[in-house]
């Protein structure tokens, strides 16, 4: 997300009635202009693995920046990736309050993440040293506003590339049919505050051409390209939006911002050398087939160094299993003294079937001594997967998983160590070492298999429908949803999502941070149906009620749910695979299964 702030500057008075001065010459070679002072935010890499890394940001930034002080004489502050922290953009907002005076423009540019504070109904930038969840670590629209109120300038314009960032608008103000240097002239004399938006409160695309955003690619041009010795922001909105909305699913908006001081005039954008408007700039702002060639370029080197890499790790990981194989050997010639120790073996005989050993494996074979060393197995999860993984009134954590992942903790010999983690960041910390295994409901797919290993399918599942019950004897299946006019909720980030947007995706799709959520929208009547895995539907159909909701209880497609690691641990995998062997023969898993797949009596102990 982009979010550009324009501050108009107010010009050096000379003696009016308002107290301000009446500027007659908008050209910088007057010398009557005040300074043009432009803070460009531009952020990529997120400190936080939850928060999704964008690709077109800085380089809107940077080639931004270039060309507000190349064609327009901007004085530019630039803060890009792990610059752009929550306080050095409040910081500079700050600079900007106390050191503007009444003739500056200020532009103030924001490329990064954005979100929208449901609650409050405003919107939040994103910093790169936000915490994914946490909004007390964003920095809210309010506070954008507050510095554009206390600037000293004559006009703020606030153009904003990012989702959500239409909660900051007033009313909008319409065009002249003459546009002349006397309409330049009275706009410019009266102050303003502005912003021009790629889209109102939705999500907005991180991609367009030559490695820019949908509308930094055409804002960007329009400035380029501009014969004229000035131009406003709601001329560059007139000529930008209509391609905008063509080639994209967002609306760009272009209006006052409320509540900070807008007296009628509007930002102008003053050419430094009239004469040299509309022809391409040297340096930096070349002509966009140069820009397509350097991405194309760039994307290819990209592509080698990942091969490089690739190469590299395949060297790695051939290297560590040499390493293992030796380690094991050396284990093999002192198996007889170490066979009876549970801290150097996860072999342990069930007391439900003592005839029916595991294979012997060293934990030093498995995860370099890593487990056994600390005494503990971390399992990942997160709490709240009915009834897999859940939190009871006491804030102990209960469920399927976590008995399973207590009877592999046995047999290890080690202690088990529940670490709740958030689903969207779950695999990253896994791969991280934050933890030594996800048990967690987790879905095995080929595309989560590129980066993890899987053991084999402790239990399937399937994803069916919870409809609302105004849709009775009219929807019978999934199929039926496949409509735009229905609504289809889910959590995000998991299989139900993949599948409404693979086998419904004619319908809506909206997506929540929580299944709960997702189908109490439903049941509110804000949605037509909710898709997620099988046990979790049947419970909360069991809690709200059947006359709420109605049970399409055929799997629209079955899924096998497994232990995952790290890659490269082979041996790991094997053992996991035996012990779901030896819990499924000795009776542990049917008593599990039991317990929370047949029965719902746990649910009174929930928080």
């Amino acid at each position: 997300m982009v979010l550009f702030l324009c501050v108009s500057t107010q010009y050096r008075v000379e003696a009016s009635d308002r107290g301000i001065s009446v500027i007659g010459d908008l050209t910088h070679q007057s010398g009557k202009l005040g300074k043009y002072i432009a803070l460009i935010i531009g952020i990529n890499d997120y400190h936080d693995p939850e928060i999704p890394n964008l690709a077109t940001a800085v380089h809107d930034a940077t080639i931004m920046a270039d060309l507000l002080r190349d064609r327009y004489g901007f004085q530019v502050q630039l803060l890009l990736d792990q610059k752009a922290t929550r306080k050095a953009i409040y910081l500079a907002l700050r600079r900007l309050v106390n050191s503007t005076e009444s003739n500056d423009s200020v532009v103030i540019y924001y490329a990064g993440h954005g979100d929208l504070d449901r609650t409050y109904n405003d919107g939040w930038w994103i910093p790169a040293d936000a915490v994914g969840g946490d909004p007390l670590t964003y920095l809210e629209n309010v506070q954008v506003q507050k510095a554009m109120r206390s600037m000293k300038a004559r006009h703020v314009l606030l153009i904003s590339d990012s989702c959500f960032s239409g909660s900051l608008f007033g009313r909008t103000r319409a065009m002249p049919q003459v546009i002349d240097d006397k309409y330049y002239m009275n706009l410019y004399n009266e102050k303003s505050r502005w912003g021009m938006t790629s889209g109102n409160k939705t999500p907005v695309s991180d991609l367009g051409r030559g490695g820019h955003s949908v509308f930094a690619y055409q804002l960007i041009k329009e400035l380029t390209d501009n014969r004229k010795p000035f131009i406003t922001a709601q001329e560059l909105y007139t000529r930008i939006a209509p391609i905008v909305s063509n080639n994209s699913e967002q609306t760009p908006l272009c209006r006052p911002i409320r509540g900070v001081g807008d007296q009628g005039g509007e930002f102008i954008f003053v050419s430094t050398n009239e004469k040299k408007a509309g022809r391409p700039l040297k340096g930096k702002i070349v002509d966009q087939v140069s820009i397509d060639d350097q991405r194309r370029q760039l994307e290819s080197e990209r592509k080698a160094l990942e091969r490089l890499k690739i190469e590299l790790e395949h060297k790695k990981i051939e290297a560590e299993r040499q390493r293992i194989q030796a380690e094991r050997r050396r284990i093999a010639e002192k198996k007889n003294e170490l066979s009876g120790s549970p801290s150097t073996q996860y072999a342990a005989v069930s007391a439900k079937a003592k005839n029916e050993h595991l294979e012997f494996l060293t934990i030093d074979s498995i995860l370099k001594d890593e487990i056994v060393q600390n005494g503990e197995l971390r399992v990942g999860f997160e709490s709240g997967y009915l009834p897999f993984e859940m939190t009871d009134k006491k804030g102990k954590f209960i469920g399927f998983d976590i008995d399973i992942a207590k009877e592999m903790a046995k047999e290890m010999g080690v202690t088990f160590v529940p670490v709740n983690t958030q689903w969207e960041g779950i695999i990253p910390t896994l791969i991280r070492g934050k933890f030594d295994i996800i048990i967690g409901g987790m879905t095995i797919t080929e595309e989560r298999k590129k980066v993890i290993d899987f053991s084999a399918p402790y239990i399937i599942v399937g994803n069916t429908i919870l409809l609302h019950p105004k849709h009775r004897e009219k929807v019978l299946s999934y199929n039926d949803l496949n409509n735009p006019k229905y609504v289809i909720t889910s959590r995000m980030g998991t299989t139900g999502e993949l599948i409404i947007k693979r086998k419904i995706p004619k319908a809506m799709y909206k997506g929540y941070q929580s299944e709960t959520e997702a189908a109490m929208t439903v049941v509110n009547g804000h949605a037509d149906a909710f898709v997620y895995d099988l046990p979790f539907c049947s419970l909360f159909l069991a809690s709200t009620g059947a006359d709420k909701l109605i049970h399409l209880n055929d799997p629209i497609v079955s899924e096998p749910l497994g232990f995952a690691i790290r890659k490269g641990n082979p041996e790991f995998v094997a053992w996991l695979n035996r012990f779901l062997v030896q819990i499924k023969r000795d009776g542990r898993y049917e008593t599990i299964y039991d317990r929370w797949i047949n029965r719902v009596d746990w649910k009174d102990e929930l928080r």
